[in-house]
Protein backbone atom coordinates (compact mmCIF):
# COMPACT_ATOMS: atom_id res chain seq x y z
CA UNK A 1 0.00 0.00 0.00
CA UNK A 2 1.43 3.38 -0.92
CA UNK A 3 2.25 5.88 1.82
CA UNK A 4 -0.22 8.42 0.44
CA UNK A 5 -3.13 5.95 0.49
CA UNK A 6 -2.13 4.70 3.95
CA UNK A 7 -2.08 8.28 5.28
CA UNK A 8 -5.45 9.06 3.71
CA UNK A 9 -7.03 5.95 5.23
CA UNK A 10 -5.62 6.77 8.66
CA UNK A 11 -7.12 10.27 8.51
CA UNK A 12 -10.62 8.99 7.75
CA UNK A 13 -13.25 9.51 10.43
CA UNK A 14 -13.62 6.60 12.85
CA UNK A 15 -17.40 6.35 12.75
CA UNK A 16 -17.89 5.55 9.07
CA UNK A 17 -21.49 4.33 9.34
CA UNK A 18 -22.73 7.59 10.87
CA UNK A 19 -23.53 10.78 8.96
CA UNK A 20 -23.44 13.29 11.82
CA UNK A 21 -21.01 13.96 14.67
CA UNK A 22 -22.17 16.14 17.52
CA UNK A 23 -20.03 18.15 19.90
CA UNK A 24 -18.94 21.74 20.28
CA UNK A 25 -16.45 22.91 17.70
CA UNK A 26 -15.28 26.17 16.15
CA UNK A 27 -15.86 24.63 12.70
CA UNK A 28 -18.40 22.40 11.02
CA UNK A 29 -16.66 19.83 8.83
CA UNK A 30 -18.44 18.59 5.71
CA UNK A 31 -17.24 15.36 4.06
CA UNK A 32 -18.69 15.20 0.51
CA UNK A 33 -16.41 12.19 -0.14
CA UNK A 34 -14.24 10.12 2.21
CA UNK A 35 -11.14 11.96 1.00
CA UNK A 36 -12.53 15.52 0.77
CA UNK A 37 -13.26 17.69 3.78
CA UNK A 38 -14.47 21.32 3.85
CA UNK A 39 -14.87 23.32 7.07
CA UNK A 40 -16.80 26.48 7.84
CA UNK A 41 -16.70 28.47 11.07
CA UNK A 42 -19.84 27.94 13.13
CA UNK A 43 -20.17 31.71 13.59
CA UNK A 44 -20.35 32.19 9.81
CA UNK A 45 -23.66 30.37 9.38
CA UNK A 46 -26.17 32.94 8.12
CA UNK A 47 -29.28 30.76 7.84
CA UNK A 48 -30.52 27.29 6.99
CA UNK A 49 -33.55 25.97 5.15
CA UNK A 50 -34.92 22.43 5.36
CA UNK A 51 -37.35 21.44 2.62
CA UNK A 52 -39.24 18.19 2.41
CA UNK A 53 -40.79 17.25 -0.89
CA UNK A 54 -44.29 15.87 -0.94
CA UNK A 55 -44.15 12.64 -2.89
CA UNK A 56 -46.74 12.00 -5.56
CA UNK A 57 -47.17 9.34 -8.22
CA UNK A 58 -44.91 11.16 -10.69
CA UNK A 59 -41.97 11.34 -8.24
CA UNK A 60 -38.86 9.28 -8.70
CA UNK A 61 -38.85 6.82 -5.75
CA UNK A 62 -35.04 6.85 -5.64
CA UNK A 63 -34.89 10.62 -5.04
CA UNK A 64 -34.03 11.64 -1.47
CA UNK A 65 -36.97 13.31 0.27
CA UNK A 66 -35.20 16.19 2.05
CA UNK A 67 -32.81 19.01 1.20
CA UNK A 68 -31.05 21.11 3.82
CA UNK A 69 -29.32 24.27 2.59
CA UNK A 70 -26.83 25.99 4.89
CA UNK A 71 -25.87 29.51 3.81
CA UNK A 72 -22.41 30.82 4.61
CA UNK A 73 -20.97 34.15 3.34
CA UNK A 74 -18.90 32.49 0.58
CA UNK A 75 -20.73 29.22 -0.13
CA UNK A 76 -24.01 27.36 0.20
CA UNK A 77 -23.77 23.82 1.51
CA UNK A 78 -26.58 21.66 0.11
CA UNK A 79 -27.24 18.41 1.97
CA UNK A 80 -29.60 15.84 0.47
CA UNK A 81 -30.92 12.92 2.49
CA UNK A 82 -33.50 11.63 4.96
CA UNK A 83 -34.38 12.53 8.56
CA UNK A 84 -32.32 15.75 8.47
CA UNK A 85 -34.28 17.42 11.29
CA UNK A 86 -31.65 16.34 13.82
CA UNK A 87 -29.01 18.34 11.94
CA UNK A 88 -31.21 21.44 12.29
CA UNK A 89 -31.61 20.73 16.00
CA UNK A 90 -27.84 20.41 16.47
CA UNK A 91 -27.33 23.68 14.58
CA UNK A 92 -29.73 25.41 16.96
CA UNK A 93 -27.74 24.16 19.95
CA UNK A 94 -24.38 25.03 18.30
CA UNK A 95 -23.50 21.37 18.67
CA UNK A 96 -22.81 20.19 15.10
CA UNK A 97 -19.24 19.03 14.54
CA UNK A 98 -19.29 17.12 11.23
CA UNK A 99 -21.59 15.92 8.45
CA UNK A 100 -20.63 13.05 6.17
CA UNK A 101 -22.19 11.70 2.98
CA UNK A 102 -22.54 7.93 2.91
CA UNK A 103 -23.42 5.31 0.34
CA UNK A 104 -27.15 4.77 -0.05
CA UNK A 105 -26.78 1.20 1.18
CA UNK A 106 -26.41 2.69 4.69
CA UNK A 107 -29.69 4.67 4.49
CA UNK A 108 -31.63 2.37 6.82
CA UNK A 109 -28.75 1.09 8.94
CA UNK A 110 -29.87 3.43 11.71
CA UNK A 111 -33.56 3.99 10.90
CA UNK A 112 -34.05 6.95 13.27
CA UNK A 113 -30.73 8.71 12.61
CA UNK A 114 -30.13 11.28 9.85
CA UNK A 115 -28.93 9.90 6.55
CA UNK A 116 -26.90 12.10 4.19
CA UNK A 117 -26.71 10.90 0.59
CA UNK A 118 -24.98 13.91 -0.94
CA UNK A 119 -23.20 17.11 0.08
CA UNK A 120 -22.61 19.88 -2.46
CA UNK A 121 -20.50 22.96 -1.78
CA UNK A 122 -21.80 25.73 -4.07
CA UNK A 123 -19.72 28.93 -4.20
CA UNK A 124 -21.68 32.17 -4.08
CA UNK A 125 -21.19 34.17 -7.25
CA UNK A 126 -20.82 37.89 -6.69
CA UNK A 127 -23.29 40.09 -8.59
CA UNK A 128 -21.81 41.72 -11.69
Amino acid sequence: MSNTLREALQKRPENLDCCVDDGSSAYIDFWPTPLERVGFGTGQLLRYRLTTRKPDLADDPTKMPQTLTLSFPTDDVVITGKRLEEICSLLGKNDLKAVRALSERFAELRPTAPFVAKIEIRPIKEPQ
